[in-house]
């Protein structure tokens, strides 16, 4: 199993945000995690990456090791097998975008800005972006290519794992659909294990070996991608967007 979570709960400011969830992921397959705003998606993932501290008696495991019980020097040798792209994107306004894109392999040391420029255009070409804005900065580029800049990042040295966290939100149904697409390809192109938390129901298919449906903290159904048209909190939720809509 790439990942494997046992009666994992986060409380933060006396709320239970994540509530007992238990799931796992097998290497090489995509999961997508479907809920609405606040229903905890965006909290599973940071504690599943170690980045905020689950409530006792909640068990992470993470390509084999308990993210909890690893030592800083192993967490951050595990963390280089996975990648993550924000929803916020988090690009550096101050970096243009073949440095943003090369960020890690700049700082890890150990390889010239040649190679690293080279490494950074061969990401973004894969996202579908041409190497003509590679010298741009974020800011003269629009969202839905920011968002492909961070997934181009987060896959620069070809990780494990990729997390994305609502990777087509608030864009335009095109770019949307271009995300999901890079999105696909990628998974079929590494084999890795991609974690996909997103509301947007009409890219959960594309995206999904796996489905996990999330609810008020609670994991309310999780399963198979073929399973899920008898899911009866999956069709409630996809009726809902509907009606948002």
């Amino acid at each position: 199993m790439a990942i494997l979570v046992s009666r994992l709960s986060k409380t933060i400011c006396n709320r239970k945000i994540i509530n007992h969830v238990s799931l796992n992921v097998p290497a090489g397959s995509s999961l997508v995690v479907i809920g609405g705003s606040g229903s905890g998606k965006s909290v599973l993932i940071k504690c599943i990456l170690g980045l905020m501290l689950p409530d006792s008696g909640s068990s992470v495991i993470l390509c084999g090791h308990e993210v909890a019980d690893l030592h800083i020097s192993k967490r951050k040798s595990l963390l280089s097998r996975i990648g993550v792209a924000f929803q916020a994107n988090a690009l550096f306004d101050s970096m243009p975008i073949w440095k943003n894109v090369a960020f890690s392999l700049i700082e890890r040391g150990g390889i010239d800005h040649k190679t690293a420029f080279g490494a950074a255009c061969a990401k973004l070409e894969m996202v579908g972006l041409d190497k003509s804005v590679a010298n741009l900065f974020p800011s003269e580029i629009s969202g839905g290519m920011q968002r492909r800049v961070s997934i181009a990042r987060a896959i620069i040295s070809e990780p494990d794992i990729l997390f994305l966290d609502e990777p087509t939100a608030g864009l335009d149904p095109v770019t949307a659909k271009l995300i999901a697409d890079c999105i696909s390809d990628l998974h079929i192109k590494f084999s890795m294990t991609i974690v996909t938390a997103t509301h947007d129901m009409p890219y959960v298919n594309k995206l999904s070996d796996f489905i996990a449906v999330m609810h008020s903290g609670d994991l309310v159904w999780f399963g198979k991608q073929e399973d899920a048209k008898n899911s009866e909190h999956l069709l409630n939720f996809k009726r809902a967007a509907q009606i948002i809509n």
